[in-house]
């Protein structure tokens, strides 16, 4: 089998449903990294609230950390919920949360995306009136 290249953030977002089946609704998605080797996929429902506390992070963080060769991982937030300028990002508690969580069980996280139904933007980018302008590939 060849192997796939992800050169750009729009390659690990296809890679997202590709790995899935799907594209993702409301979830939160994880691929662990094993060194440069994609490693296994997670996705879970968003909670209900951006407020669920830590049980929610706890479980994520658990599920990837299963995974002992992975390293770090990449996440994506698929959302309807607009974010970008004049608006809050969604679940940032959560995120950070999560952020924290992996961290402390040793493994990097290499990138966060929010993505919409059209776009797609870097969560913690520096200039929030950049987000939605890239777009990714017509996959879902």
């Amino acid at each position: 089998m060849e192997p796939i290249r992800i050169s750009s953030p729009a390659d690990a977002i296809s890679y997202m449903g590709h790995s899935l089946g799907y594209w993702p609704k409301e979830s939160l998605v994880c691929v662990a990294l094993e060194g440069k080797a994609l490693g296994p996929t997670l996705c879970v429902n968003l909670p209900s609230t951006d407020d669920v506390g830590h049980s929610y992070t706890e479980r994520v963080a658990h599920a990837v950390g299963i995974d002992h060769d992975a390293t770090a991982v990449l996440i994506a937030l698929f959302t309807h919920q607009p974010w970008g300028k004049g608006h809050q990002k969604p679940f940032a508690s959560t995120i950070q949360g999560l952020k924290r969580r992996l961290l402390a069980a040793g493994l990097l996280v290499h990138d966060v995306w929010i993505v919409g139904p059209e776009s797609f933007a870097t969560y913690d980018g520096a200039n929030p009136t950049t987000c939605g302008k890239e777009t990714p590939p017509d996959c879902h």
